[in-house]
């Protein structure tokens, strides 16, 4: 793979991260289908880039930087996320499927600025 897909921690955006920025994976034997940033790892990147902590990148510094070190279920990426592209995620929660979604609509052939249709409404 070129990229891993990684959620973030409010599962608001997918982040595309090369490879070589991740510093840790979650264990397979957890059997993670959904690869999710680490918020306490990424909250103290931010932190040691900010402040130019020199340690950053040491064993030692990635040993403090998440509680759980080699047990966490979350991906720990090794850069701010930031630098990574990212694509805004929206999820309808409401509609069980797509045939369930019912609402007003006006014809495809039709703009905002034309007339409303005199047909009956449609269901998408």
């Amino acid at each position: 793979h070129d990229v891993v897909e990684l959620y973030s921690p409010d599962f608001a955006n997918v982040f595309s991260v090369p490879p070589s920025a991740v510093h840790q994976m979650p264990p397979p034997r957890m059997n993670i289908t959904r690869f999710c940033v680490c918020k306490n790892f990424s909250n103290a990147v931010l932190k040691a880039v900010e402040s130019g902590n020199p340690e950053m990148g040491t064993e030692a510094w990635y040993k403090t930087a998440c509680p759980m070190v080699g047990f966490c279920r979350f991906v720990h990426v090794a850069r701010p996320l930031s630098e990574f592209p990212r694509q805004a995620i929206h999820v309808h929660y409401i509609w069980r499927s797509l045939k369930d979604v019912t609402y007003e609509a006006l014809e495809p052939t039709l703009t905002p600025d034309d007339e409303p249709p005199s047909s009956p409404r449609l269901r998408l």
